[in-house]
């Protein structure tokens, strides 16, 4: 980020909830999604950045940048010793004035810049193989990649990662560790790779993030289905996913078409706006026995 006037650590006490809020978001945030995060307050440390968003009356735009991941594992962090862990179900989010009020900060009321959005960014990861088929594959997933980020959804692929040079292994990392949502595209290659049978030394990338994959399935049987979601794409079948995402057990998407009304059901999920919404109880009605 670029240097700019902020304030300094002479201005005391005033600053204290600041400083610990910008320690707990780079805490939880790797140091290239924390400087994407606080990039419109510019400055020459994090903490400098937060403070400046704080005193900007934009505090509430600054969380709502992150995703629900990411600031359910702020409040678990920022919560005192001396309090329950939050108990939260597998959708609902932490909202930012709830995270403010926790660290003892006013909620924002100013209006972000421009008019913009303050509708969280939800963050996935696409986990896909290179098929030997012309490329073809590949430019089905770049395609729906695309339509992904023009509905607003912060989708990650490793295509433009690749237009400068990267540690793959740590990158795959943070990508996986920071997105909201896992994207498994189905594929022949997907498989054998996933699940080992594949050639040695072809396809190491896929082998590697299966390795976080089969991980979390390992490790949270229960829940792990509601972030990794499995997607099949046209021209693919739900018989090219790994066996240990659950077979038919499990929801899968299927993508008819990639474009807007071929990824709604998906869209809806990762947005948070059901199309069926259960109607909230009625009164129990009173029911006489027989022969009153």
């Amino acid at each position: 980020m670029r240097r700019c006037p902020g304030r300094t650590r002479s201005e005391g006490a005033a600053w204290a909830p600041e400083a610990r809020l910008a320690d707990v978001l780079t805490t939880v945030c790797a140091p290239s999604r924390a400087a994407e995060v606080l990039e419109p307050w510019p400055a020459a440390t994090a903490r400098e950045s937060v403070a400046r968003a704080v005193r900007d009356g934009r505090a509430t735009e600054l969380l709502g940048a992150l995703g629900p991941r990411e600031r359910t594992r702020m409040l678990e962090l920022a919560r005192p010793a001396d309090t329950p862990p939050p108990r939260l179900g597998p959708q609902e989010v932490v909202a930012p004035a709830v995270l403010l009020s926790v660290f003892g900060l006013p909620s924002s009321s100013r209006p972000p810049a421009g008019g913009a959005s303050t509708t969280p960014r939800v963050r996935v990861f696409i986990s896909y193989a290179h098929e030997d088929d012309g490329g073809a594959h590949t430019e089905r997933v770049r395609t729906f990649w695309t339509l992904l980020r023009s509905l607003g959804v912060d989708a990650r692929l490793d295509q433009s990662a690749a237009e400068q040079p990267q540690d793959w292994a740590l990158w795959m990392h943070n990508e996986y560790r920071a997105a909201d949502y896992v994207l498994v595209v189905a594929s022949p290659a997907y498989k054998r790779r996933a699940e080992g049978t594949e050639m040695e030394g072809i396809g190491n990338g896929v082998a590697w993030e299966a390795r976080f994959i089969r991980d979390e399935v390992y490790s949270d049987g229960h829940g792990w289905h509601r972030r990794i979601l499995k997607v099949v794409l046209p021209g693919g079948s739900p018989g090219h996913l790994p066996a240990y995402l659950g077979g038919p057990a499990v929801s899968h998407y299927a993508i008819d078409s990639i474009d807007a009304e071929g990824v709604e059901r998906l869209l809806r999920y990762l947005t948070r706006q059901p199309y069926e919404v259960a109607e909230p109880l009625g009164p129990v009605p009173h029911l006489p026995p027989r022969g009153a």
